[in-house]
């Protein structure tokens, strides 16, 4: 392979030659990655993407030598500052990892000991790599590498323990530990996947500053193109362990040379181009027990060839970049799109999508909040308070909250982790009752006082979607039973054949094959399992479906297929959704109105286009601030600032004030009313009338 070079690059401090891993399961032989070849240079990110299972991390993982059980490196070789690595003997592999190549995981609180503080453990660290060092030495060390990865009061910080820290906070000490023995490469694994927008940018700006500035290279994996765009130099695409393109982070996002290339970007919203429907590719990644014969992507792509069946295309230079088709063109033409539209099978449901527009203009709620509020009792228990006479402690995860949904719209909620989205949610379900307000569906009241009958009367008309597809299903119930358990309890004198008719009727409306419903839950991929949440959620035929992070667990291709079907399901049945996410990507596509959420109260309302072009309060003008833009590669941005405050000690006046950065004497006193601040009269003009958008800001944008 010649790998392309557009622009001049220093000395590779890591090179990767035709890596071949395989894994050895129950007398069976898999392949997870093939034929593998890039590399590093100094100061370099680069990017690798792709669906769940195409062996971004098992590459990392041999990169540190920390292979999965039965896997090996049976082929290739792996140079690290001119040095070749692989067939080091484990100890010698073991002093490498942590001294020379650095790693950053999804989860910090997996990389964290809960039981020792952040301090210990950077000393801890650095004294493992540098034993000579003075514990003296070690420790300023430690306080230096936390302030240089952005943790205010590092002397303080030091001498905490993770569950003090944020989610952003933890992930900052989790690269404060990678930087711990000055390595010259670090893995950096999910380091965003987990964290909400706000903090996302944090880190993004952070792996940034240390590849320019301190020189690192980094190779960042991540299914997140967005990410990769602002942050990468360079990325490779990776489909069932091989790499089928790879080159210049501009050039590939905006001239990809591979079908599978393309079909990534058009599953990605853009909220530059909005559009009724998203590109998706159909299928899943192969079996690695079963791969395709030829080129590996053959099955999903709609420009396939007889000859892409039968031979396995090389990685070659194709001018923008390297890429394995036999398609793309050495001059840099790219596949033509009109081979690799990758549109979903369904009757074309544009006229509809126009009349709901109309009809949305008109609708009633089917839900109204008012003064909403809930209040959780976190204290210690009463021996413990009496006898160290600590005070009673209560957490507002919601409070105050107002609005209404109409019926058939996509009203969808945002803010950072923490700010009451999904206490709502549950409050809507009836899995948390209010202790202020009340809710109003259909006429049907819940408040605060109780109501006995609320829930059995909304039975069935509303219902949920959960994050989680994994753990939301029963993994002991067959897929049958799994869709048919609501209506069993809804209805119980129905007869089995009506049951199971319904079942059926709900599994074809996802797209399910009868045979599915014989099946266990461990036997489908991830989007399978939403689609099987979703048959769930529709048995019943709800009105209003409260959808919480639906397609945050999911890769991009397969958050393509969840979102058009839900678009689907809305234009046919008139379904009403309440979606919650952190992704303001996917609520711009998903929603007609947008609420913005902080510290358990709603601070703005507007209709999407309103929101997202002309935003009225400054949180959430810098929420928008911190979108990864797939289009603005390389673009500096200026990142929220600071930490979500502890629900248990709100500041006072607007809870936003301490990281806002138009804050005044009054916002720090005085909490702001959440008004209307667009008034149209109902001939559509300013005046007297009814509010268009609300905004809970002193001194609104």
């Amino acid at each position: 392979m010649t790998e392309c070079n557009h622009t001049s690059r220093k000395t590779p401090i890591l090179e990767v030659k035709n890596l071949t891993v395989e894994i050895s399961t129950r007398g069976k032989t898999l392949r997870a990655l093939d034929g593998v070849d890039f590399s590093i240079a100094e100061g370099e990110i680069l990017g690798m993407v792709g669906e769940s299972g195409a062996g971004k991390s098992m590459t990392g993982q041999a990169l540190i030598g920390l292979l999965p059980a039965g896997a090996r490196i049976t082929s290739g070789e792996l140079w690290l500052e001119g040095k070749r690595i692989d067939n080091l003997p484990d100890r010698e592999r073991e002093r490498l990892r942590g001294k020379s190549i650095g790693a950053i995981f999804q989860d910090p609180l997996t990389s964290l000991d809960p039981l020792m503080k952040v301090g210990e453990q950077l000393v801890e660290t650095i004294r493992a790599h540098r034993p000579e060092m003075p514990r003296a030495q070690a420790k300023a060390r430690a306080i230096e590498l936390l302030r240089e990865t952005g943790i205010p009061s590092p002397e303080v910080r030091a001498e905490q323990y993770p569950h003090q820290f944020s989610g952003g906070m933890r992930q900052r000490v989790v690269i404060a530990l990678a930087l711990a023995a000055d390595p010259k490469l670090i893995i950096a694994d999910e380091p965003t996947t987990a964290l909400d927008v706000s903090i996302q940018a944090q880190i993004i700006s952070l792996l940034k500053r240390l590849a320019h500035e301190h020189g690192a290279s980094i190779m960042l994996i991540t299914h997140d193109m967005g990410v990769i765009a602002e942050t990468a130099d360079r990325v490779a695409v990776l489909y069932s362990g091989e790499i089928v393109e790879i080159g210049n982070v501009a050039d590939v996002i905006s001239r990809p040379q591979h079908p599978y290339t393309k079909g990534l970007m058009g599953s990605i919203p853009d909220i530059h181009a909005p559009g009724l429907w998203l590109e998706q590719i159909e299928g899943s990644m192969p079996d690695l027990a079963d791969r395709p014969k030829g080129c590996p992507f053959h099955p999903r792509c709609r420009a396939a060839m007889e000859k892409c069946r039968e031979c396995r295309p090389p990685l070659a230079s194709m001018g923008t970049s390297d890429a394995a088709c036999w398609l793309a063109s050495p001059t840099g033409n790219a596949v033509p799109d009109s081979l690799v539209r990758f549109h979903p099978k369904r009757r074309d449901l544009g006229k509809e999508a126009g009349k709901r527009e109309e009809d949305l203009k008109s609708a009633k709620p089917i839900l109204s909040l008012n003064d909403l509020s809930c209040t959780f009792d976190v204290s210690a228990p009463f021996l413990t308070r009496l006898i160290s006479r600590l005070p009673k402690q209560e957490v507002k995860a919601v409070s105050g909250v107002s609005f209404g949904v109409k019926r058939g719209e996509t009203l969808a909620l945002v803010g950072e982790s923490g700010c009451g989205k999904s206490t709502l949610a549950r409050l809507l379900a009836g899995l948390y009752k209010p202790t202020a307000g009340s809710i109003n569906f259909e006429g049907f009241l819940e408040k605060a006082s109780g109501t006995p009958d609320f829930d059995r009367d909304i039975a069935g008309r509303l219902n949920m979607i959960f994050q989680d597809p994994y753990a939301s299903l029963n993994p002991r119930m067959r897929i049958a039973d799994i869709i048919a358990e609501p209506l069993e309890t809804l209805h119980p004198e129905w007869p089995k054949d009506a049951v199971m008719k319904r079942v059926r009727e709900s599994a074809d409306l996802v797209r399910l094959p009868e045979s599915a419903l014989a099946k266990f839950p461990h036997q489908f991929s991830g989007g399978q399992r939403q689609r099987i949440s979703i048959a769930r959620a529709l048995a019943a035929r709800p009105e209003f479906l409260i959808c919480d992070e639906p397609t945050s667990a999911l890769d991009v291709s397969v958050q393509a297929q969840v979102l058009n079907l839900m678009k689907e399901l809305q234009l046919e049945f008139g379904i009403t959704y309440l979606f919650i996410s952190h992704n303001l990507a996917v609520v711009h596509h998903m929603s007609d109105r947008v609420g913005v959420m902080y510290l358990g109260k709603l601070v703005e309302l507007a209709s999407r286009d309103d929101l997202f072009r002309n935003p009225k309060h400054p949180y959430s003008r810098m929420l928008l601030d911190a979108i990864p833009h797939l289009k603005e590669t390389g673009k500096a941005r200026t990142p929220v600032q600071g930490e979500v405050p502890s629900p248990l000690n709100p500041p006072s006046g607007c809870a936003f004030h301490p990281r806002c950065p138009r804050a005044t004497e009054i916002c720090r006193t005085t909490t702001p009313q959440f008004k209307g601040i667009d008034i149209v009269s109902e001939s559509g003009t300013s005046g007297e009338g009814a509010a268009t958008r609300y905004c809970a800001c002193h001194h609104p944008l």
